[in-house]
């Protein structure tokens, strides 16, 4: 028995038409390679699209895909990934589970256990954003699911704590369903294999620091539940200028000096770090031009680390003095109210839902008033953090 695990494949997501394209056409190829191979069936683990309402053309290129799959008799099961679902919980995978091309085992967010002609039972749960699917998984039927018989596979669209590579809240372990032979993933973009739990890390990198890091895509070729890595290479050239105390027209030099080589349906991907007067002057489009001249597929550019000399010698007053001044004067203990606005000013992490920042903002306020009992006693210039203690409904 033999089947391919696919996932993140963001059909759609490039503004760069070349690198949609470049998308588009990896997913098709890697969809004409598992014919080759003879897989049995084909998982995608979620975000097949980007966005819930897709281009009509990417649409009908994925059917053609899937058609040929049946044609092939290889079936396809998914599940709908946070890309792929409208805030209503709609997903244009239902067109084609409607047109009998896939079979979509999280239909309507309802348990639903398909059984694939080799006789292994697939299930699986969609993913929702902001780690909002943590709630189906605590409410899941675990009894009915672990007392399939094997071989099982369990698709899922969420960040396990256990493997996460950001610091992102991720989904304890724990909660998946026990005894499957193969846990399906997605969501991560990182190819890992953690025993029986694979992530195959998406099929196409989709941003530019996914094409710096990995330079390729990737999707799992699994046989007899032994997965192994694909990789789906692409020719990146990275490229970096440092603009330290140069001119505009210097930068343009800068770049225009680096075109050449082996740009030949390459993607470029340049930095420009430092600071310099004038940045707006950097002519761009230039080194673009040039590029696609040399041959180039795509030249993206991150400006992120690139200042303009003028507002990095204007500084701003540092507010942690002027806080610092109005404590000493205001606050019975400076030390204790200096770590209050600290703990209440703390921003959320990306990726971390409202609940959970909600949560380690209440902690910490709840530490800091316990620590601060002793110093009340003799002074107390407010009682907002017993308030915040005894109700902490009123942080929410």
């Amino acid at each position: 028995m033999k089947f391919a695990h696919l996932a993140d494949c963001h059909l759609g997501a490039w503004r760069d038409e070349s690198l949609r394209e470049a998308n588009v056409a990896c997913f098709e190829g890697v969809i004409a390679q598992c014919i080759t191979d003879k897989v049995d069936f084909v998982l995608i683990s979620g975000d097949l699209f980007n966005n819930p309402f897709p281009p009509l053309e990417i649409m009908k290129r994925a059917a053609r895909c899937f058609r040929s799959l049946q044609q092939a008799s290889i079936r396809v099961y998914v599940i709908p990934g946070s890309h792929d679902l409208t805030v209503g919980g709609k997903t244009m995978l239902d067109v084609f589970d409607d047109a009998g091309l896939v079979v979509n085992v999280a239909k309507d967010g309802e348990l639903r256990v398909a059984k694939d002609p080799t006789g292994v039972s697939i299930a699986g749960v969609m993913g929702l954003r902001g780690g909002l699917d943590k709630h189906t998984y605590e409410t899941l039927d675990r009894a009915a699911l672990e007392a399939i018989p094997s071989p099982k596979i369990f698709m899922f669209h969420a960040l396990l704590a256990e493997l996460k590579t950001i610091n992102v809240e991720g989904m304890p372990m724990s909660l998946l369903p026990k005894g499957f032979d193969y846990y399906a993933g997605g969501h991560v973009h990182d190819s890992q294999i953690k025993d029986n739990i694979v992530y195959p890390g998406p099929l196409f990198p989709n941003s530019i620091s996914e094409l710096e890091q990995t330079q390729h895509g990737s999707y799992m070729l699994v046989d007899d539940f032994v997965a192994k890595k694909v990789q789906l290479p692409n020719n990146v050239v990275k490229l970096r200028v440092g603009c330290d105390g140069f001119l505009p027209e210097e930068v343009n030099q800068k770049m225009l000096d680096l075109v050449g080589g082996s740009m030949q349906d390459a993607i470029v991907c340049l930095r420009l770090e430092g600071v310099m007067d004038n940045p707006s002057k950097v002519k761009f489009q230039a080194f673009v031009d040039a590029c696609k001249e040399a041959g180039a597929r795509a030249v993206l550019k991150n400006t992120s680390k690139l200042e303009s000399k003028n507002l990095a010698e204007f500084k701003m007053p540092d507010n942690a003095d002027i806080e610092g001044s109005l404590l000493k004067e205001k606050a019975s203990d400076p030390a204790l109210a200096r770590k209050w606005l600290d703990a209440l000013s703390v921003e959320m992490i990306e990726g971390e839902t409202k609940t959970a920042y909600e949560a380690r903002v209440l902690a910490e306020s709840k530490k800091l008033a316990s620590d601060g009992v002793d110093h009340s006693k003799d002074a107390r210039p407010d009682n907002h953090g017993e308030q915040g203690d005894e109700n902490p409904s009123a942080h929410n």
